[in-house]
């Protein structure tokens, strides 16, 4: 399974990765433990947990 990391996702969404990251951190996650990357497999939970966070902060910044 391909995979995908929280930087690439919010570089290519145009969120600053240390923002999306914090969110992520925020989510407190089970499937997440601390110092851990922010990788998931495409298509999987996490990376749809992921998406939504992304999605969230997107919609946040064009709000603003």
């Amino acid at each position: 399974m391909a995979a995908t990391r929280a930087v690439d996702m919010a570089k290519q969404a145009g969120i600053d990765p240390k923002r999306f990251r914090k969110a992520l951190r925020d989510e407190h996650f089970r499937w997440h433990n601390h110092n851990d990357r922010w990788t998931a497999g495409i298509g999987s939970e996490q990376h749809t947990a992921m998406e939504r966070v992304l999605q969230n902060l997107s919609n946040v910044e064009r709000a603003a």
